[in-house]
């Protein structure tokens, strides 16, 4: 009985490629002596299932430096090929803001909200919400799947966040979703913040004598508007020109 001979395994493919993106495998290289029909077992390098066939196509979840082996087996024993290394590149996530948006100030304005997509499938993120008058805030990010890796649509998330503006305007503002490796994207929405007209309580009903000062309980007033300033003019009911009225705030 001739001796089995241990069969050649040989590996070449995809040395760079971001994630996300299908990366290559071929084993035709390998041979047998023997001529005994071979099987193959592909380890990704990342810790995932191993793939299988004469050539393997792999989509990896996250960026890094990682190391592919073959396994070639002729039914009888396996020979192992090292070595064949690919460079994982990490995207940012890209942003979609959501619609442009018309509250009134004084109320919530509510994100659409905001959705992302990252292609590396093990990324995780977080968000912050510069709101166009000043102030930021950080999101609220929920994201499906958290893996595993395989799927060239990425990671699905989105942004939630709220914010009360003190004024009318026109504010830009923008959502900035970065990646556990520091990848960052962005996008902007516009809000048309609409003026509130003040709330006001003229006070209780009074009865005076005629040639009686009459002095005003005193009126109060509410703006939702926090950053506004007001002036008051009194109409007395009499035909008497107006007067100014004193405001405290």
């Amino acid at each position: 009985m001739n001796p089995n001979h241990i069969p050649v395994a040989f590996a070449t493919g995809t040395t760079n490629v971001v994630e996300g993106s299908i990366a290559s495998f071929d084993a035709s290289g390998s041979s047998d002596l023997d001529g005994d029909l071979l099987t193959y077992s592909w380890d990704y390098g990342d810790g995932s299932t191993p793939g299988s066939g004469i050539s393997s196509d792999y989509v990896y979840g996250d960026d890094g430096s990682y190391t592919v082996a073959l396994t070639a087996n002729d039914g009888h024993v396996d020979s192992v090929a090292y070595g064949h290394a690919i460079t994982v590149n990490n995207l940012p996530p890209t942003v979609v803001a959501g619609s442009d948006s018309t509250v009134t100030e004084g109320e919530a304005y509510s994100l659409d909200p905001t959705t992302f997509n990252d292609p590396g499938t093990l990324d995780t993120h977080t968000a912050t919400i510069a709101w166009g008058d000043g102030t930021s805030s950080m999101g609220i990010v929920g994201e499906s799947p958290y893996g595993p890796p395989g799927s060239v649509t990425g990671l699905d998330g989105f942004v939630d966040g709220s914010h009360v503006y003190a004024d009318n305007g026109i504010y830009t503002v923008t959502i900035e979703v970065t990646d556990d490796d520091g990848g960052v994207g962005s996008d902007t929405l516009v809000v048309s913040v609409e003026n509130a007209i003040p709330t006001v309580d003229a006070g209780s009903d009074q009865s005076v004598l005629e040639g009686n000062l009459v002095s005003l309980d005193p009126s109060t007033f509410n703006d939702p508007g926090t950053l506004d300033t007001h002036t008051a003019t009194i109409d007395w009911g009499d035909g008497s020109p107006s007067d100014v009225g004193i405001v405290v705030e």
